[in-house]
């Protein structure tokens, strides 16, 4: 899964949760740490809503997003929280039946951006919510049977005429029939949609999680052809029924099984996990993991449409056991072909790995708060093998290279270990999408040396690595100027913050780009001392549709050295359009 959409999950399970919860709250902080406070009211038309939960969520973090405060709108639809500290935010409504629009460039994260500051009182910071649309129909099999947990798929058609998936902050339950084959989707926004069931037969994939027989995709009513298919209009607070679809073609899936062995004896391997994935130009296009073999080594990945695709070994860290024997390993891809019948056969033959080990330190500070953290760290490693894309024998005669991305636990005293490494360039790096706020690898030692990657030749165990990380609590507060009038339409904007730093990656763990609120302000808190580039990027949203303007980068460096710095960006929307 990747990052945006472990985003988009975390966000609405997080809603969703409030939203059940919503009778039960009745105020005020989750924790107070600050003085600044948010105030505002929460309407329907002209009308007060009252007993709807709004969150405030911290806006800086892609990993699962934290509720520093929640309140429930009173009998006249007023709200307020207070305790909160200055930093970057965002202000949302939990309202299942009820359409609330996003302010955002993350159309599936509803709500308004906002960078408080230090005691900052903000007021009519108020939300006009709208009645969502509905839409109910039942899903049948073959001679009408009802099909129950069938996976519905809803896709909004914008103004051009394209497709996208329409991702619901009433969450992922509302996507599946009942027991009866019914399902109903609430809080739709006003527009129009394609609905279908059942799997795509237009690009190789799996068949995960289906049980039985499986169907052909097929539009609503009875059509294969999205050309073919019924759009759904959704309006306010309207109901659409009979939004049927009959599921009667079948689609022919087949199974490739193999073995896991080691390479040299050839006997089984027990404890290996086996990921397997679509394969398009030597690459993995899709990859799914957690196959567990049996004791015999015996592997079967089942659901499969024609196509190519490839299984490979899979390390699967234990806490418990973060040393066990099973991790040394390491594999080529096994690639294979479904063309029209079951493949049988495969190896995936195990290779003794490489190994590195070392420890952690954080530097530049003796508080024992910032300290305590460094087992809330992971050091990633990213392995790239030498002449990447040749024929070696890193690479397999296929050239398709598995995923090189391990991740080691840091233990009390900071010591790590990564095993089962194939040979050739490790990275090591903090996962920027998981790293508490501030923390920044600064850099690797090894002998004496301060090398930019570590190689890594076959069976070699590297040890005595050493990884310095810093700790920043700098904060950058920014100001956006507009000059000139945008085009018709919304503007959002994002600042990117990378370090310039030659001995970085540019990456900042812990923070993503951060967006501009609707006066003009950002802030990026948790910074290394340092240099940093940031760069302006502006966005027009028209309708269901968001583009970049094609308007000149705006990037301003700024060094930083603990406190607050200031700056000012200006964004000259009269400037010629770059040519594509």
């Amino acid at each position: 899964m990747t990052s945006v959409a472990t985003r988009v999950l975390l966000f609405l399970v997080l809603l969703f949760s409030l939203t059940a919860r919503s009778a039960a709250q009745t105020a005020s902080p989750v924790e107070a740490k600050g003085t600044g406070s948010i105030s505002g009211r929460v309407t329907l038309g002209d009308k007060p809503v009252p007993g709807i939960v709004i969150a405030v969520l911290k806006g800086d973090n892609n990993s699962a997003p934290d509720l520093l405060a929640r309140a429930t709108t009173d009998g006249d639809g007023q709200y307020r929280l207070t305790g909160l500290a200055a930093g970057h935010m965002r202000v949302t409504a939990a309202a299942a039946a009820y359409v609330v629009t996003s302010e955002s460039s993350r159309s599936w994260e509803p709500g308004k951006v906002i960078t408080l500051g230090d005691g900052e009182a903000i007021e009519g910071l108020d939300f006009s919510l709208a009645r969502g649309g509905v839409m109910t129909g039942r899903i049948t099999g073959p001679g009408g049977r009802p099909l129950i947990a069938e996976r519905v798929e809803l896709n909004r058609v914008n103004e051009q005429g394209q497709r996208q998936p329409y991702y619901s902050p009433n969450y992922y339950y509302i996507y599946q029939t009942d027991d009866r084959g019914v399902y109903r989707l609430y809080g739709l926004p006003e527009g129009r949609y394609l609905v279908s069931a059942g799997l795509d037969e237009s690009r190789p994939q799996t068949a995960l999680g289906a049980g039985g027989r499986i169907y052909k995709r097929t539009f609503h009513p009875d059509t294969t052809d999205e050309a073919q298919a019924t759009i759904i209009e959704v309006t306010p607070g309207k109901e659409v029924t009979g939004v049927d679809i009959r599921l009667g073609k079948s689609v022919q899936t087949y199974s490739a099984s193999g073995r896991v062995i080691d390479a040299e004896s050839g006997r089984p391997v027990p404890g290996i996990s086996v990921g397997y994935g679509t394969v398009e130009n030597k690459r993995f296009s899709t990859m799914m993991s957690g196959l567990l073999p049996n004791a015999q080594g015996e592997f079967k990945v089942e659901g499969l449409l024609p196509g190519s695709y490839a299984v490979y070994s899979q390390q699967i860290m234990n806490p418990a056991a973060p040393e066990n024997a099973a991790n040394d390993y390491y594999s080529d891809p096994a690639p294979f072909e479904i063309a029209g019948d079951n493949v049988t056969g495969l190896e995936i033959r195990l290779q003794h790995g490489s190994s590195i080990s070392g420890v952690a330190v954080i530097e530049g500070t003796n508080d024992p708060a910032v300290l305590a953290k460094l087992t809330q760290l992971k050091i990633q490693a990213s392995m790239q093998r030498r002449n990447a894309g040749q024929n070696d024998a890193a690479g397999g005669a296929s050239g398709l290279e598995a995923p090189g991305s391990f991740s080691s636990p840091l233990a009390a005293n900071g010591s790590f270990r990564f095993s089962g490494l194939r040979p050739g360039t490790a990275r090591l790096y903090l996962n920027p999408w998981q790293a508490p706020k501030g923390f920044s690898i600064m850099r690797i030692e090894r002998d004496g040396q301060v090398p930019q990657s570590l190689e890594i030749g076959p069976g070699e165990q590297i040890s005595g690595v050493r990884v310095v990380i810093a700790y920043g609590d700098s904060v950058i507060r920014g100001q956006v100027k507009i000059e000139g009038e945008a085009p018709p339409g919304t503007l959002r904007m994002t600042v990117y913050p990378r370090r310039v730093e030659a001995s970085t990656s540019g990456l900042v763990p812990g923070i993503q780009p951060v967006e501009v609120d609707a006066r003009g302000r950002f802030m990026i808190e948790g910074l290394v001392a340092g240099t940093y580039a940031l760069q302006l990027q502006a966005y027009l949203v028209q309708g269901t549709g968001m583009t970049q303007l094609r308007i000149p980068p705006v990037i301003k460096q700024i060094t930083v050295g603990g406190g607050t710095t200031d700056v000012v960006m200006t964004l000259n929307l009269t400037e010629k359009e770059k040519k594509q």
